[in-house]
């Protein structure tokens, strides 16, 4: 999961800053927006035995339109 703030009159159509909150089932995401290629902050990362899962929920936001999404803290395991 990836965070990415781009300062205020970057993003087209609008004047105030973007935050951006990225998450990434797979080993292709980008982080390319219409000003280039933005660092971002990785601050957590989908376990790969959630992969599937993952694609569901995104083929669901494309096909049903947003939907509340909850991200929780996972304890690791000892």
């Amino acid at each position: 999961m990836l965070f990415t703030v781009l300062p205020s009159h970057v993003w087209p159509g609008t004047t105030d800053a973007v935050f951006d909150l990225g998450i990434y089932y797979g080993p292709y995401g980008r982080t390319f927006f219409p000003s280039g290629w933005l660092p971002g902050n990785a601050f957590a990362r989908i376990i790969p035995e959630h992969f599937e899962r993952m694609k569901q929920i995104g083929r669901s936001l494309l096909e049903d339109g947003a939907q509340d999404v909850t991200i929780a803290v996972r304890e690791q395991d000892a």
